[in-house]
């Protein structure tokens, strides 16, 4: 029988090993997460979820807050479903990501938020922003065409350069492994702040897309310069040769002329002066050089001529008509001849003297008028005619029309054209 003694000691030793397995199956096997409790649970749809197992470690920013609790087929899709601890709170605006936990391929999803704060997951919400690792047999099928792609001459070439270019230099190449873990833990460090660059680069490199033919343009019109720079080598080193002597001979006229430059600039100051006190006697010089200098190479330089002759015009002025100023706009009113400004011709400009005046005797006021050859007039008014006659009367019965020099024509034959149907001006013209 079991005495009172070893019914203790087994009563102890049960309850020794109820708080042993207790503690194990809480600290180290998280039986709380292993049953789901404590936990609110989402789901996250993958394309491809290859190598993820329920019981995958649910990690935020690569801290772990839950598990997988399962993997089931959906709609051409593979759908996890996370159990999350409750006293995590995740935005839910977040991506999912199958990562490789460990070099022997175990799976775990990584949660990444796109902004910090609210709102959060809630217990039922689905994640469609997803990504997935490459398939293992893709990736070794990938990196065995590379390999087979590599030339095997070229590569040995390779690896003997780098023997030659990196021996001796382990100390070299031990600081420079040891600089790129700094820099690799530096850039873990200040994960977000690069994850926020890389985000904001999206709209700079969507709009280097859309200037891309610009882009294109711009290192065609680069390199068509570089290949012009390098064509005239032999110029740009002539000038760069040449520069220094021409920079010498520069500056020792700049020292030959430091005495007198200073008084130079002071007598043209004073010639300036006077230059624009006598500035429109200067402007008439300026305007009456050209035209005497035709008029003198007229003379000398006649085409034809014997050498050593000159030829001069003479015309006198008996029997010349004398210039008609009466009855145009005075020269005071006038515009510029240098004004070239669209204007209007004023009206009712002609020669206004007597009719038997000298002046502009071929002028406006000696047209003969067209309603009546015997008198002359500038217009139909003067000739005694009201604005609605016909200037040269027709009659269309007979096809006669009175000229105003008092002819009479025939336009066309209108006794060929009775009992047809009327003709036109145009009709009667062309006859």
């Amino acid at each position: 029988m079991l005495t009172r003694r070893i019914r203790a000691q087994l009563a102890v030793f049960a309850a020794l090993t109820v708080f042993g397995v207790g503690t194990v199956l809480v600290n180290y096997l998280d039986l709380r997460q292993l049953l789901g409790f404590g936990q609110y649970q989402v789901t996250a749809v993958f394309t491809d979820a290859t190598g993820l197992h329920p019981g995958a470690v649910v990690g935020y920013r690569d801290v772990e807050i839950g598990k997988v609790r399962s993997v089931e087929l959906g709609d051409g899709t593979a759908v996890a479903t996370l159990g999350i601890d409750d006293d995590v709170r995740v935005p839910a605006r977040v991506s999912a990501a199958i990562r490789s936990k460990s070099a022997i391929g175990e799976q775990s999803v990584n949660l990444t938020p796109a902004e910090d704060g609210p709102p959060w997951l809630e217990p039922g919400d689905r994640i469609t922003e997803t990504t997935t690792l490459p398939r293992t047999d893709e990736l070794i099928t990938s990196l065995d065409d590379l390999a087979a792609s590599v030339p095997q001459d070229e590569l040995n070439v390779v690896l003997d350069e780098l023997i030659t270019g990196l021996g001796g230099q382990e100390a070299q190449v031990t600081t420079l492994l040891e600089n790129t873990r700094t820099v690799l833990h530096r850039a873990g460090a200040n994960l977000e702040p690069t994850v926020g660059l890389i985000r904001e680069l999206e709209p700079f490199l969507r709009t280097q897309q859309q200037i891309a033919p610009e882009t294109r343009s711009t290192l065609r019109d680069l390199a068509s310069f570089t290949d012009q720079l390098r064509r005239s080598d032999a110029d740009l080193r002539g000038v760069l040769a040449d520069t220094p002597s021409a920079a010498d001979a520069l500056i020792g006229l700049q020292d030959r002329l430091t005495p007198a430059l200073p008084q130079l600039l002071a007598d043209l100051d004073s010639t300036g002066q006077v230059i624009r006190t006598q500035l429109p006697g200067v402007s008439q010089t300026l305007v009456l050089y050209p035209a005497v200098t035709a008029a003198l190479q007229r003379v000398v330089q006649q085409p034809g001529a014997a050498p050593g002759s000159a030829h001069l015009g003479i015309r006198t002025s008996v029997n010349s008509t004398p210039p008609c100023y009466s009855g145009y706009t005075s020269m005071s009113q006038q515009r510029s001849f240098g004004d070239e400004t669209p204007a209007e011709t004023p009206p009712d400009q002609y020669c206004k003297v007597a009719p038997d005046d000298p002046r502009s005797v071929r002028g406006t006021r000696n047209y003969p008028c067209a309603n009546d050859p015997g008198r002359r007039g500038p217009s139909a008014a003067a000739c005694g005619a009201r604005p609605e006659e016909v200037v040269a009367p027709y009659d269309p019965s007979t096809g006669n029309a009175m000229l105003p020099d008092g002819h009479l024509v025939l336009l066309g034959d209108v006794r060929e054209q009775r009992g047809e149907e009327q003709g036109t001006w145009r009709d009667l013209l062309l006859k």
